[in-house]
């Protein structure tokens, strides 16, 4: 019997090459999406879990009245100047998930026939940490 401490036999570490090859694509696959990798037992398969450390920021658009405003672009520009756009869908909402921590800045775009009602700012500079959920949401006039 071999032992690596005394009073404790050594038992080799066996792993099919099929099952290391896959766990090292899923790794990279992960790492090159920027997913944190934690591995987890799940007491039957030891599969592994992923989690991430993304935060995500979420709001809407409305008229006075209180519809949502369909089609608004909403742009997010991190402080290292890269910017990620989307589109208001048909209840005037919008989201950006998995966003690191840091300074961000939202902006509101209106369509053609809408302005921001009087002391309304169409920017806001967010600090984003880890996990969270910040919501803004914004109020056009229509023409």
């Amino acid at each position: 019997m071999r032992t690596s401490h005394p009073g404790r036999p050594s038992a080799p570490l066996t792993v099919s090459r099929s099952l290391l090859a896959a766990t090292v694509r899923w790794f990279v696959v992960a790492l090159a999406l920027g997913v944190g990798v934690a591995a987890c037992r799940d007491g039957q398969t030891g599969a592994l879990t992923a989690f991430g450390d993304g935060a995500t920021i979420e709001g809407d658009v409305l008229d006075t009245d209180g519809g949502g405003v369909a089609g608004v672009r909403v742009t997010l520009v991190g402080g290292d100047g890269v910017a990620r756009s989307t589109v208001t869908d048909s209840r005037g909402q919008y989201r950006f998930s998995a966003i690191d921590p840091g300074f961000w800045t939202l902006t509101v775009e209106p369509p053609l026939g809408y302005v921001p009602i009087a002391g309304e700012t169409l920017q806001r500079q967010i600090d984003l940490v880890a996990d969270a959920v910040v919501r803004q949401s914004f109020v056009l006039a229509s023409l």
